[in-house]
């Protein structure tokens, strides 16, 4: 059985790194947590299972379960990855902006 990935995230490392009220963005992070969370949980008591199953039948099941669940954390740790670039970019363009509009800066955007 391949060993899963595991990404534990402390509470602080949802916050962004400059002080919004809530956002779109900090929703859908809780959002992909919650659900990396709960995978998490669910692959721990497969592997508990599986090593534990005295049958065939129990270890079979167990592991079909576990490689299910490592497919679908290693989407979700993709997910939270996008999310963490996008939110970099847009936080960078914000900078920029702001930057522009501070020194009185002719800003264009291009998309």
């Amino acid at each position: 059985i391949a060993t899963p990935t595991f990404l534990y995230l402390s509470k602080t490392m949802s916050r962004l790194s400059t002080p919004l009220p809530i956002n779109r963005f900090d929703l859908l992070f809780s959002e992909q947590l919650s659900l990396l969370r709960s995978t998490q949980d669910a692959l721990h008591q497969s592997l508990d299972c599986f090593h534990t199953s005295t049958s065939k039948d129990e270890q079979e099941s167990a592991k079909l379960q576990i490689q299910s669940l490592i497919a679908r954390n290693d989407e979700l740790l993709t997910s939270l990855k996008v999310v963490f670039e996008i939110k970099k970019e847009l936080e960078y363009v914000q900078q920029e902006i702001q930057f522009g509009l501070k020194n009185k800066l002719n800003v264009s955007i291009t998309i």
